[in-house]
């Protein structure tokens, strides 16, 4: 992104920020308080504002992020008694020199911005971050190593740095490479032209012929129905020649990209395959693998929301040249400073895990299936492929801030790029067995990874998905199963609502919405869900479920609709209970507490006769504080190997539909003490949809 810089006079606060903290700073790991506080008011900031014209650069760039981020959802407006939140007498203090990426030394500023009227609530405040960076021949650079970002996403530079990550992972990266160099073209491709762009791209139809392509992993945007695609009625069209000036902006920076570093192929999901053709799109969605697995590069629109976005221009944002000098008074040279875009950005997490890109639902796939990937974010390009990750600054990090510290989070973290070639050496090194149990466990991880990610369409669920279930399916050769596994089904069934989506109140859509899943299948559920454990016990002796039969045996990659419920029928002990909503947190144990009645948490409790044996997670909904008649269906006994428990009593949780048969509601899992509640029960046969 460019910057236009502004030569800075501090004022006496600012004063405190051209003083050189390294020394101080690499005392305390990377975290170092500084002595900043000041007053103004929101949200004309008059001091502030005096103090720019006075020629402090510095407290314009305050200025100006103090008034974006406290009018972001209005968190000053809180007054209860008639005072209009812009008379709120706002504090700016907490000033912090932060890192990201321990060899680029002082990479961020934050500061804390709070009202102190008695009016409002203490509590609400926000945090607004700058970043620093180096200036260019500044002895400054010794402790300020971060460079500036490049003007633009194509700098000559830039081009070199991709050149030369894609030369070393092909030379020197043996996990990166592919068995056969060039690869088979997909069956349509995307002639570019040649580098100077004297001709229209087009489509090509590659009829079986090798190469090296590029392909393009991007999100279509909210409305899919103006997207630039390929239909039987225009492909002639296509072939013929698409002139520039028609295609979507992500689609034209794609082929800026694929022409300066050299390709004459491109793959685009939406023109490459004819997308009002169910046979053509059933044929090339299984072949989504070798597609993306193939691909010399993917070019990742990451910071892009749709299709018209673009992902290669970099507007201009202000920064300030700021003096530096050493604690006795000596200057060290100039560094910049700029706001930053949002929290924690400039970072990997950020940057990549939270754009808009990485929360669509078709993009993991896409990415997990490449083995070499170009992100291009709203600041800079980074790299990563099956071995390495690296960015236009050099050395990055994949830590994630403290506070986005959660399961959901670290899972961005576990690097599955070039999943096919890491499914396929499993065998080869731990033999079938060992890898079928990795297979499963790693399929657990992807859907929890998956099931909170967007799509515009409910329908697409098992589509956007399916090629990540065609690679794990050909080491398996099991039968796949409304996205579970048959010989691993009774695990497959402990899947629940992950916490961070329950306050939200998420329907489960299998009752009339996605008719492809039963409720037994995660799919059902409209919502981010994860596994109880993907460790728990395979055997039969930490299994207490005994399946019998499944109606269909097999759905397929991507199941039609079904015009009957899918049937499971199982042998295992029933126990009568009752669960209810508690209210409280009982306990050490982390519940989330919600008003209204939506939702599902772990505040809720099971009673059987009268005695509360346990928690439970709900799919769709709370119960009534004075409970609801249900089934448990115990599935995992409480078992210990090596003497560490790998097990406990837990199960599902049932309403009764019809005489024998049951939906699934919820899960269960019992007190460590309780397991021999279900000791007098007999095993029953019963069917769940």
């Amino acid at each position: 992104m460019a910057t236009s810089f502004c030569f800075n006079n501090p004022c006496k606060y600012c004063l405190i920020l051209t003083v050189d903290h390294s020394e101080a700073f690499l005392k305390t790991g990377g975290d170092l308080s500084i002595d900043y506080e000041r007053l103004d008011t929101f949200p004309d900031f008059p001091q502030l504002k005096a103090s720019t014209k006075d020629g402090c650069a510095f407290c314009g760039l305050l200025r100006a992020s103090c008034q974006s981020h406290c009018s972001y959802g209005d968190p000053f407006a809180r007054s209860t008694d008639g005072k209009k939140p812009f008379e709120s007498i706002v504090q700016i203090y907490g000033a912090k020199i932060t890192s990201v990426g321990g060899r680029r030394g002082m990479t961020t500023l934050q500061f804390s911005i709070r009202p102190i009227d008695s009016a409002y609530d203490s509590s609400s405040l926000t945090t607004i971050y700058f970043n620093l960076y180096c200036c260019n021949d500044s002895p400054a650079t010794s402790q300020i190593k971060q460079p500036q970002p490049l003007p633009t996403a194509l700098d000559p530079r830039n081009l070199q740095r991709i050149t030369d990550w894609m030369e070393e992972c092909k030379e020197l990266h043996e996990r990166c490479r592919l068995e056969k160099d060039p690869p088979y073209l997909p069956t349509r491709v995307i002639d570019v032209g040649p580098p100077d762009g004297s001709c229209d791209p087009r489509l090509y139809i590659t009829h079986g012929i090798t190469g090296v392509y590029a392909a393009l992993s991007h999100c279509w945007g909210p409305s899919s129905k103006d997207q630039y695609k390929t239909l039987l009625s225009n492909i002639e069209h296509s072939l013929e020649g698409m002139p520039i000036s028609e295609l979507p902006q992500n689609f034209r920076d794609a082929i800026i990209v694929t022409r300066a570093l050299g390709l004459r192929y491109l793959w685009i999901d939406s023109v490459c395959i004819i997308q009002d053709s169910e046979d053509d799109w059933k044929v090339e969605i299984r072949k989504m693998g070798r597609i993306y697995g193939t691909a010399h590069f993917v070019i990742a629109a990451t910071s892009s929301s749709s299709s018209n976005s673009g992902f290669l221009v970099r507007g201009v944002r202000a920064s300030v040249q700021m003096p530096l000098h050493s604690v006795n008074g000596s200057p060290l040279g100039q560094y910049c400073i700029r706001p930053q875009s949002r929290a924690g950005g400039g970072g990997w997490f950020q940057d990549i895990g939270m754009s808009p890109w990485n929360m669509r639902g078709w993009t993991l796939q896409e990415r997990l299936l490449s083995r070499r990937v170009i992100h291009f974010t709203t600041e800079k390009i980074y790299f990563e492929c099956c071995t390495t990750d690296s960015s236009e600054e050099g050395d990055i990090t994949r830590d994630m801030p403290g506070e986005l510290d959660t399961m959901m989070a670290s899972l961005e973290f576990q690097h599955l790029l070039g999943l096919t070639k890491q499914i396929s050496s499993m065998k080869e090194v731990n033999g079938y067995e060992a890898a079928a149990r990795s297979a499963y466990n790693l399929w657990y991880t992807l859907v929890t990874m998956f099931s909170g990610r967007q799509l515009t369409f409910e329908s697409d669920k098992f589509p956007a998905i399916s090629g990540l279930a065609v690679e794990i399916g050909a080491l398996l050769k099991d039968n796949y199963l409304f996205g579970l596994w048959l010989n691993d089904l009774v695990r497959g069934l402990l899947w629940q609502p992950n916490i961070i989506n329950m306050s939200q109140g998420y329907p489960r859509v299998s009752k009339g919405g996605l008719r492809q899943a039963p409720s037994w299948s995660w799919a059902a559920y409209n919502g981010g869900v994860s596994y109880y454990s993907s460790e728990l016990s395979g055997d039969s002796e930490g299994q207490s479920l005994r399946i019998i039969e499944v109606d269909p045996r097999t759905s397929g990659f991507t199941p039609p609709e079904m015009s009957a419920p899918a049937k499971l029928k199982v042998s295992g002990l029933l126990k009568q209970a009752t669960i209810f909503r508690t209210g409280e947190i009982r306990g050490d144990k982390f519940r989330l507490v919600l008003d209204g009645e939506t939702g599902g948490a772990w505040d809720n409790r099971v009673k059987i006769n009268n005695e509360e044996v346990g928690d439970c997670s709900l799919d769709c909904r709370h119960p009534s504080s004075s409970g609801e008649n249900v089934r448990l269906l115990k599935v995992m006994n409480s078992t210990q190997k090596n003497t560490v428990n790998y097990g406990v009593p837990v199960g599902l949780i049932l309403e009764e539909v019809g005489e024998g048969v049951f939906q699934r509601v919820g899960l269960f899992n019992l007190d460590s003490t309780q397991e021999s509640i279900f000791g007098d029960e007999q095993y029953q046969e019963i069917t769940i949809i």
